[in-house]
């Protein structure tokens, strides 16, 4: 129905073991539907945004953010196949 989902109040809370650790990402597709989709999961504990921010304030040696370490999520990597159809992404195949 498109509704949002209430959170418990625990999923709210950073320093509670259930909380929530979800973000949503949306890419648009400007030239129509593909006819093959590929996902992996990658994961960073700090995002290189922050390296850049403390790089900018002086504070952090360039090289730093060159040594952190991405990890792939194992079994996340995924591949939709089209059947042929206009619009129709099939179904996932790993």
């Amino acid at each position: 129905d498109g509704s949002a989902q209430a959170l418990d109040p625990d999923q709210l809370d950073p320093t509670d073991p259930a909380f929530l650790h979800y973000q949503e990402r949306r890419w648009p597709v400007y030239a129509g539907v593909p006819d093959r989709v590929e996902m992996r999961v990658r994961v960073r504990a700090i995002g290189l945004e922050v390296f850049e921010q403390l790089e900018q304030l002086g504070g952090l040696d360039p090289a730093i953010k060159l040594e952190q370490p991405t990890w792939e999520i194992g079994n996340t990597s995924l591949e939709w196949v089209g059947t042929g159809g206009p619009g129709d992404l099939g179904t996932c195949v790993n």
